[in-house]
């Protein structure tokens, strides 16, 4: 699947986790790159059977322009019924839950208080910057 990411904040923060504060011009880039992506979810699916027997694996190509605006994932269920995830550029899926979207929960501040505190620095200043530069 590949879909245009839901915000151009978004966007700014994905690139500023990766390569760190990005210049006016970079961001006006990225503005420009987001404003010409299509918006919606695009659906690809193989004309092959989707099911693989355990064990196997099917070869997913990717084609087509990457755009730093769009997201690229395949999202599939295993014999147990459970969703899992492979974004482009991973070899490894991950497990989702419907709840994905929240990275730490509340029980987490007392069960993984630590990494929740730094998980949550980094959010702020994250915010902080994003305010700040994108008025």
């Amino acid at each position: 699947m590949k879909g245009r990411k839901f915000s151009f904040r978004e966007v700014v923060a994905n690139e500023y986790r990766e390569k760190g504060a990005l210049s006016k011009d970079e961001i006006e880039d990225l503005r420009e790159r987001w404003n010409n992506t299509s918006g919606g979810t695009v659906h690809v699916q193989s004309p092959e059977s989707g099911h693989v027997k355990p064990g196997g694996a099917k070869e997913v190509v990717f084609q087509g322009p990457r755009s730093s605006t769009e997201d690229y994932w395949i999202e599939f269920r295993d014999s147990m019924a459970r969703k899992w995830l492979l974004e482009l550029d991973n070899r490894e899926p991950q497990r989702v839950r419907d709840d994905r979207d929240r990275e730490y929960k509340r029980r987490d501040i007392f069960l993984r208080r630590e990494a929740y505190l730094q998980y949550r620095k980094k959010q702020k200043e994250l915010n902080l910057w994003l305010d700040k530069n994108l008025g």
